[in-house]
Order: structure tokens, then C-alpha cells, then sequence
């Protein structure tokens, strides 16, 4: 069974290294984790935290067929010279929040982790990968 497996309209797209990557992912999330820093000082009366760096990742699931592990398989097989561009698109049309990280030598996105769990052989095989962020995103509407 070859993708795309959605027929009802996203309000969540996802464009990877230039490949719309949507219609793989039967789930995905965006997550941007704030670090805590230690702030606490001799003065301190209680344990005090600071914010830090955000770290972003993508983290994907979906069904997996040979289109699927072309993309994702093809590349977490070796560490990536050049980062990837992504873009992550939320809500409908006309209220949209686009985030774009764009490739470079030292920022974008890349494959952190791909895993195919191991299934019955009457089963749907799935897979499900976290996308690595370096940077920070510029967020635009549409």
C-alpha cells in the first residue's frame, strides 16, 4: 500500500528537503522544549530555574512502504553534510502559523532517529521518526 493514506483535508502539513511529507504521517507533532538553567544563588531562599536555548524537534509516525523509507530510511543512513529545510504548517487556510527552518551548513533539520518496529506478519508495518532541529524557526501567518 503506497501513500498518500489521508482523504480528508490537513490542517497540518509538513514539507521535508523539499518533499511534502504529509500524506506519510498518520500522526506528527511539533514540540519546542525551553531548557532550565539552575539560577539558584547563595541569596536564593529555594531552588531558582532560568530559561535557556529552545530545542525543537518533529517527531512522525506513520505506515511504512517503500516511498516512506525512501525518505526517511535514505536519509538517517548517514549523518548529513548539508542540513535539510522544513516547513511545518498549522491551522486552516486563511489562519495559518508557518514555521520555516532553512537549510544550511549549521542549521535546519535532519533524521535524529528512524525505527521499524518489528510486526506480525499480518499486520501494517509502521515506522516512526523524530526529526533533529538546529535553529531557531522564522514564523510567518498565511
Amino acid at each position: 500500500m503506497a501513500g498518500p493514506y489521508k482523504s480528508e483535508a490537513s490542517n497540518f502539513t509538513v514539507t521535508l528537503g523539499g518533499t511534502n511529507i504529509t500524506a506519510y504521517l498518520t500522526q506528527s507533532e511539533i514540540a519546542a522544549t525551553v531548557a532550565e538553567v539552575d539560577s539558584t544563588n547563595l541569596a536564593s531562599t529555594g531552588a531558582e530555574s532560568a530559561p535557556a536555548a529552545t530545542t525543537w524537534t518533529l517527531n512522525a509516525q506513520g505506515f511504512l512502504d517503500k516511498a516512506a523509507d525512501d525518505i526517511f530510511g535514505r536519509r538517517s543512513l548517514t549523518p548529513p553534510s548539508t542540513y535539510l529545510d522544513l516547513v511545518v504548517t498549522s491551522g486552516p487556510s486563511g489562519s495559518q502559523t508557518i514555521y520555516t527552518w532553512t537549510g544550511t551548513t549549521t542549521e535546519g533539520a535532519f533524521i535524529q532517529t528512524y525505527t521499524i518496529p518489528a510486526t506480525e506478519p499480518t499486520q501494517l508495518s509502521t515506522f516512526t521518526a523524530e526529526i533533529g532541529i538546529s535553529g531557531g524557526p522564522v514564523r510567518t501567518t498565511g
